[in-house]
């Protein structure tokens, strides 16, 4: 009996040794997963040509509804946050946002990405504007905005920027 008893115990200790084993691997694999979620937050260089071009194509629509001082297209392109943090309304778009006079193009010269969640992505464009003439030797402006698009949705919003993650050398 004796010995069934010290048997038993030392089969609870185990238990108790296993157990906390345990506790301790999963928490230092959270610990993990949670340097893992900060590395996700860092800017990572888009390479995906399909996305590059989508993103130009969103900031093409956008460069021609402000060139053709259209309002409602404006507020329907910017980001709601964008809006609401700049007090934007339909009769004060035009003067919140820099104009651009006469028809002018956008080309994407490098696109960083930021996954803000599953299927909603930050991409921060730096970029050349150019004014579209026939005999112009526009080499066109440095030109930074942030497209937001959310896959699942099949939307875009735009949010006028100031580059810093291009000046910061990311």
């Amino acid at each position: 009996m004796n010995k069934l008893k010290n048997k038993n115990i030392i089969l609870i200790i185990i238990f108790i040794v296993l157990v906390l084993l345990l506790i301790f691997l999963t928490k230092k694999d959270n610990s993990n997963n949670e340097s893992t979620n900060d590395l996700s937050t860092q800017y990572i260089l888009l390479t995906d040509i399909n996305d590059f071009f989508t993103v130009e194509g969103c900031i093409n629509r956008y460069i021609n509804s402000l060139s053709n001082k259209e309002a409602d297209n404006l507020m329907k392109l910017l980001d709601k946050d964008y809006i609401e943090k700049n007090m934007i309304n339909q009769n004060n778009i035009l003067s919140k946002l820099d104009s651009i006079d006469g028809m002018h193009s956008f080309s994407a010269k490098k696109i960083y990405v930021e996954a803000i969640s599953k299927n909603t992505n930050n991409y921060y464009v730096y970029g050349l504007l150019k004014k579209d003439t026939i005999n112009s030797n526009d080499l066109g402006n440095d030109y930074y905005i942030i497209v937001k698009i959310d896959k699942e949705k099949l939307l875009f919003s735009i949010t006028p920027y100031d580059g810093k993650v291009f000046k910061e050398d990311v």
